[in-house]
């Protein structure tokens, strides 16, 4: 494994809860090693396409959205690979343009049938006060399959009606989630290794 990615990963896993929109990059440091990682040594031409869409990952993961974005335009995975098209959704859900990010999310994805799961688990273990918020979570529970153009809806409507703590706090949870679960896949499909067993 090269040292620099265990070094980005490394700072990446103490960092707290990622916001659902961020308006500062969290590690400016961090921005400059993940943007000097050398792709063309560490991965082959098979493998490029994931080793870009983990540059971008980790990038989205330090709220360095603008870098992000720029990496997911290389033509090698621009609207050719679900799991880059997943990440710049998630930047652009981040960054608050909606509509873009709705146009960015792949209908399925492999993550998609756990981080239902997850999800659901996660909201059975709330008790929401907020009545509005909580319609709208229960009908997140009871969905068959993860509906991402959903989720957009429900982060839209509440960033726009101005976030309390309660909304804020579970809002960033899902998306907690939802981020872990695909930067786990994208270190697989790039490294062989998820996410959270890089670094020990």
């Amino acid at each position: 494994m090269h040292q620099s990615i265990l070094d980005i990963v490394e700072t990446l896993q103490k960092r707290p809860i990622l916001s659902i929109g961020p308006s500062i990059i969290w590690n400016e440091r961090l921005d400059r090693q993940i943007t000097a990682i050398p792709l063309d040594r560490i991965f082959s031409d098979e493998k490029k396409v994931y080793g870009i869409a983990l540059q971008a990952a980790f990038l989205i993961y330090n709220d360095s959205l603008s870098k992000g974005h720029d990496v997911l335009q290389d033509p090698i995975i621009y609207d050719r690979n679900e799991t880059g098209d997943y990440w710049h959704a998630l930047m652009h859900r981040k960054e608050g343009d909606y509509n873009n990010a709705k146009h960015w999310f792949p209908s399925t994805h492999p993550i998609h049938e756990e981080l239902n799961s997850r999800v659901k688990e996660y909201l059975q273990t709330q008790s929401v006060q907020n009545e509005e918020l909580k319609d709208s979570l229960a009908t997140l529970s009871e969905q068959s399959a993860w509906n991402p153009s959903f989720f957009v809806n429900i982060v839209e409507k509440y960033v726009k009606k101005g976030l309390d703590e309660e909304t804020s706090t579970i809002l960033n949870n899902i998306q907690r989630i939802e981020l872990e679960l695909l930067l786990d896949y994208t270190c697989e499909k790039a490294l062989g290794r998820s996410f959270s067993k890089l670094v020990s």
